[in-house]
Parts: structure tokens; C-alpha cells; sequence
């Protein structure tokens, strides 16, 4: 663009059309399809993989976590190693209150798994 032109470049659209578009040419009304609600065969999309429970009997990590009095990532290794059952929705970890209490009646009375160094009398 030369300096000395001083008229500014506008954007121009393109070529006009004597022919109307095909919405507008279209005067009468279609009559609208309905379509059913729940497609066939849908209706059990996924339900083997959550199971039919009640509202309210799932465990986040974090209330399992504080319920314990460890840290979160102790209860997701939990769940990874297959010790405590688990569901995944997403991203999220739940466990169901059964399993829960399953896993702290199996540890009852186990002893630690750590060892503690012993400390020879002084």
C-alpha cells in the first residue's frame, strides 16, 4: 500500500447473487419428525458397569482418607493394588460402604506391616 494513496483497504464481499438462497425460496412448512425419546437398545448403555446402588452408600477418597486418618494417596495405592474395590466414574475414585467395611473388618487385629528398628538399651 503506498503511502501517498490514502484510502484504506475495506473489505469487500464477494460477488452478489441474483439467485435467492434455498431456505428462503422454500414458502411452504414441512411437517417436523418426531423421534423417540430412548433409541433401542440403549436403555442398559452401561449399567453392568455401575452397580444398582442406593444414593448415599459411595465413599469419596478424601472422606475414606480422613475416615482413616491417612493420606489420600495411601487409599488410591489401595484401590490400584486391588486391596480395596473400587469404581471409577471419570476421573473420580468411589468406594461403596460395604466394600469399606469389608477391608477394615479383614484388618482388624493385623499387625503393622512396617518394622520398627529396635533401639538397643542405653
Amino acid at each position: 500500500m503506498s503511502a501517498g494513496s490514502g484510502a484504506s483497504v475495506a473489505y469487500q464481499d464477494g460477488p452478489q447473487s441474483a439467485k435467492p438462497l434455498e431456505s428462503n425460496a422454500m414458502t411452504e412448512t414441512r411437517s417436523v419428525r418426531r423421534v423417540p425419546g430412548t433409541p433401542p437398545g440403549t436403555a442398559r448403555f452401561v449399567t453392568h458397569l455401575v452397580p444398582n446402588e442406593p444414593m448415599g452408600t459411595f465413599v469419596t477418597v478424601r472422606v475414606l482418607a480422613e475416615r482413616w486418618e491417612v493420606c489420600t494417596a495411601t487409599v488410591y495405592a489401595l484401590a490400584k493394588a486391588g486391596k480395596l474395590p473400587s469404581i471409577r466414574v471419570g476421573n473420580s475414585v468411589r468406594f461403596r460402604c460395604a466394600d469399606v467395611e469389608a477391608y477394615e473388618a479383614s484388618r482388624e487385629g493385623v499387625p503393622s506391616q512396617r518394622s520398627f528398628p529396635t533401639h538397643p538399651s542405653r
